[in-house]
């Protein structure tokens, strides 16, 4: 569903907001698309993992 936005973050390695169910959010760079999981860094952390399935909306 988001694949697009995903995808660009990683080749142009630009940051995405990624809002997840719950209310949270996380500003990061995509390093890996898997089928059920999304891998990203940001300045705090070297290793974020987001479930696909947890992601409700992205901006980039």
């Amino acid at each position: 569903m988001f694949a697009d936005i995903l995808k660009n973050s990683m080749e142009d390695k630009k940051g995405v907001l990624v809002y997840l169910r719950g209310g949270h959010s996380i500003g990061m760079v995509v390093t890996a698309i898997e089928p059920d999981h999304v891998t990203g860094r940001n300045r705090e952390y070297d290793t974020i993992i987001v479930s696909r399935g947890d992601i409700v909306a992205l901006t980039m």
